[in-house]
């Protein structure tokens, strides 16, 4: 216990405090001996201690008429003491720790600065494209750029080398974190770093080029990472964003490569088509443009625009004069627009019909009406819809096979466009029917595949969605069967140069092949090959990666199929 008048620790149960010799548990007043003024005085409250209250009466000045010295109280101490002290020792520590960080970091960037005016060190190392277009200099082009490589562009060991400038303290550290990053393949965190380096350094210094250099380097060099991805749009991104800062001919070459991979055709031919006339000859970019300009060819076609398309198909055959592919389709092409100048249009906004005179006029629109039915069909079927017009042209019979040079027992053809020979129909019947759906599956086959398609997969599916079947070629299956098979690797180019007889086996075992594929997968499963084809792969891979199975092992099972059925 403790003494309530001198606070002394005392035994329990002690009744007279051995330090002041009152009772400790009574607080007690005490006088100052032969003091009269303290004899009226009202007895202090507990909670003041044993001391008397001021005399609000007496001057302030007078000393105090306590007789005794204050007794000042203790209790018990806090317990909350020991964690405020905890808390403030910490506290202090980390304030010192904070002060001792910051000192060495400031002279760490001093010293770094320093070093980089002495040593001058290298920045990013990077030419993201082959060797033979390492960047020389800035192409400078006022108009954005703007293409599909059939493989990804490796990155160059040994780009150039930029050297930095003096660089101050208060970006120096992103800067070298940007081209440790770079140099060590992490192209994401080096533009990072590059970019906040970029937003704290100002025009007026000397590392500002260099920096902007290097940031437009590692988003080059990120660009075509993602573009080997095939995530397209975002290298076009990439490579957009590395031109703003510093246009070189690897990051303006990705983007044109990934405009035309995005089907921006016009942006890509604009792009490559300026980078080739800044950096000179380059087999890989002149092999590019001249598919660029092929496809905007066929763009312009299938609206009509002959005369715009001959005129593309010319700037490709300059890029390459001797492929004898494009000159014969260009010459075919001018013969089309001689025989098709007088020609009449219906124009809509699926389909565009020509057709030869104003008798002519009726069959056009039987045409487009079976050409609209085709649309809705085939669309079901294969879930795709053309988003542009397709164009369709009639020809006299005699027309058809001058202008097509088509064999004899083709009966219509799609090239680009569908033609047929009408010969002066006049109302829908099964068999012009049969002809408009097959050809229209070729327009959108070949849509959808970007012209890769297989002629077995195209053929097959163009049978198909006509309405026939196998069945119908069951003694020519036979016979194939019988004779040990087909490869369908065979029957992948064109039927154009066979002869009849030939032409009917392909047909057959076409059908035969891609009914198969839908008995087993699904029609969808053969939409999915030809997107896969469409997006860059092979038919190998395309096959693998929808059925699972490799290309080998589907012509395989077919054929095992086809001794099953017609060997008996």
């Amino acid at each position: 216990m403790f003494c309530k008048n001198c606070r002394a620790k005392l035994p329990d149960n002690t009744e007279q405090c051995s330090k002041c010799g009152l009772d400790p548990g009574l607080v007690h007043e005490v006088h100052e001996q032969g003091s009269e003024d303290n004899k009226d005085q009202t007895p202090p409250p507990a909670w003041l201690g044993n001391c008397s209250v001021p005399d609000a009466s007496k001057t302030p000045d007078k000393p105090s008429r306590c007789p005794v010295k204050k007794i000042t109280l203790q209790g018990e101490p806090s317990r909350k003491d020991p964690l405020v002290r905890i808390i403030f020792v910490v506290a202090m520590l980390v304030v010192i720790g904070g002060g001792v960080y910051h000192y060495k970091t400031t002279s760490k960037e001093l010293s770094l600065a320093e070093s980089m005016d002495a040593a001058r060190p290298e920045l990013a190392r990077v030419d993201p494209i082959a060797a033979d277009l390492v960047p020389t200099k800035p192409i400078l082009v006022s108009q954005k750029p703007g293409l599909a490589d059939q493989s990804p562009v490796q990155l160059a060991s040994n780009a150039p080398v930029v050297q930095v400038d003096t660089i101050v303290p208060g970006y120096v550290r992103d800067f070298n974190a940007g081209t440790k990053a770079f140099k060590a393949g992490d192209y994401t965190d080096a533009a990072f770093y590059y970019k906040e380096a970029y937003k704290a350094v100002s025009p007026e210094d000397k590392g500002f080029e260099t920096i902007k250099v290097n940031l437009a380097r590692s988003l080059t060099a990120l660009g075509w990472k993602v573009y080997g991805e095939r995530d397209f749009q975002s290298a076009k991104d990439y490579f957009e964003e590395a031109n703003e800062h510093y246009m070189e001919d690897s990051s303006l070459k990705g983007y044109g490569y990934s405009q035309a991979s995005l089907e921006d055709y016009a942006g890509a031919a604009e792009s490559l088509s300026l980078l080739l006339k800044e950096s000179g000859p380059d087999v890989d970019l002149k092999k590019t443009l001249k598919q660029v300009y092929l496809r905007l060819a066929d763009q312009e076609l299938s609206g009509s625009r002959t005369s715009s398309s001959v005129r593309l198909m010319q700037q490709a055959q300059a890029l390459d004069p001797e492929d004898e592919n494009i000159s014969s389709r260009l010459e075919a092409l001018k013969r089309e627009s001689d025989h098709e100048a007088g020609f009449s249009e219906r124009r809509g906004s699926r389909f565009n019909v020509k057709f030869e005179g104003g008798e002519n006029a009726v069959t056009g629109n039987v045409i487009a009406i079976l050409l609209e039915e085709a649309y809705q069909v085939v669309g079901t079927e294969l879930s795709y819809y053309p988003d542009t017009p397709i164009s369709a042209v009639l020809y006299s019979k005699e027309g058809f096979r001058d202008v097509t040079r088509s064999p004899a027992w083709a009966g219509a053809l799609y090239d680009g466009r569908i033609k047929i020979p009408t010969g002066g129909v006049t109302e829908k019947t099964s068999q012009l029917e049969a002809v408009l759906f097959h050809e229209y599956t070729h327009a959108v086959v070949h849509r959808i595949a970007k012209g890769r398609a297989p002629t077995w997969l195209n053929e097959g599916l163009a049978q198909y969605l006509e309405n026939k079947r196998e069945a119908d070629y069951s003694k020519i299956l036979a016979s194939i069967a019988a004779g040990g098979g087909v490869r369908l690797s065979h029957l992948e180019g064109s039927f154009m140069g066979l002869d009849t007889n030939s032409a009917a086996l392909a047909y057959s075992a076409s059908l035969s092949a891609t009914e198969y594929i839908i008995r087993e997968y699904g029609i969808y499963a053969c939409k999915r090959i030809l997107e896969e084809l469409g997006s860059g792969r092979t038919l190998a891979q395309a096959v693998n990666s929808v059925l699972f199975i490799s290309y080998g092992e589907l012509q395989d099972s077919w054929q095992r199929y086809l001794k099953r059925k017609y060997s008996d």
